[in-house]
This record gives structure tokens, sequence and C-alpha cells, in this order.
């Protein structure tokens, strides 16, 4: 992507480009070796300091009608079975877990994993059939572990009873 700067001022280390919201912003400028090059740093704030953010609603829906065209995209070439459109739908579209995802398909959870992830074999699986999916799967499966070591940690009950006893120490 390039910018094209515009020199308003006698200094040649300032320039102006357009923000997010087509105001004229003051940009620096300076060299990378021998290409000019421009800090873009704080262009998606707004001037006043209240931007203007997309309600979560606008944001949920924009994201439905995101999955919906990837999804309609994945049929459309023909490069996931019918099944595996019907459990990407359900996990990723219809916010089900994986275990709600397995009864109504009428398999065990397992199952239902194995047509993500594929076997130990690396055989099967999405990963590079529905790449925006997996991506969206592997990140929720992070979070999911992450959640779990904390919940873990503390409801350990030698961590809580140390965390009682440093506060009564202190």
């Amino acid at each position: 992507m390039s910018y094209t700067l515009r020199n308003t001022n006698s200094s040649p280390s300032l320039h102006f480009a357009a923000d997010l919201y087509g105001q004229a912003r003051q940009v620096g400028a300076y060299r990378r070796g021998t290409q000019q090059s421009a800090s873009f740093r704080g262009l998606d704030e707004s001037e006043e300091g209240n931007s203007k953010e997309p309600c979560p609603e606008q944001v949920r829906a924009w994201l439905k009608r995101q999955i919906v065209a990837t999804l309609e995209r994945y049929a459309a070439t023909g490069c996931c079975t019918a099944i595996e459109l019907r459990t990407l739908r359900y996990l990723w579209l219809d916010e089900l877990s994986l275990r709600q995802c397995a009864k109504a398909d009428g398999v065990t959870a397992e199952a239902v994993r194995v047509r993500i992830e594929g076997n130990k074999k690396g055989q099967g699986g999405v990963q590079r059939k529905a790449p925006e999916f997996y991506r969206w799967w592997a990140f929720k499966q992070r979070r999911r572990r992450r959640g779990r070591r904390d919940v873990v940690r503390t409801h350990c009950p030698k961590a809580v009873e140390s965390a009682q006893q440093t506060a009564t120490t202190t």
C-alpha cells in the first residue's frame, strides 16, 4: 500500500495525510536508508478524542455476514463436504459447542474434533480446506485452554491458602 504525502509547510519532516475518518492529519516523515517513509501512528483516533466506535450489535451483524459469505464460498468451490460445511456452520455461525454439534449429528465429540483437526497422521480435517475457520478455531482453543489453566490455578487449595496468607501479612 502506498501513500502520497503532501508537504504544505516549510519543514521537510511534517506532512499531511487523511485519517480513517477523512480528516487531514499531520504525520512525521523520516528516511529508512534511501527510502522515505512516514509515521502513521495515532491516525486511527480522532483529533478530539471521541472516536466513532461502532456498536457491538453492528459488529456482530457484520461478522455474521462475513461468516455466511465465507461458508457460501466454501460450498461454491466444493472444497468441503456437506458434513464438514454443516459442522462449520454449527460451530462458527450458530456458535454451538463441540458437544452440541456432536449431539445434533448423532456422533461423539471426538468425531467432530477429528472432522476439524484431522487425525494424528495428518489426514482429514479442514485446516487447509477452510483456513479462515481454522484460524478462528485454533484461537478459540488456545483461549479455552488458557482459561482452564487460570481456573485450575485459582481453585488450587494451596494457591488459595498462600494468597490468603499474603493478604493477611500485608
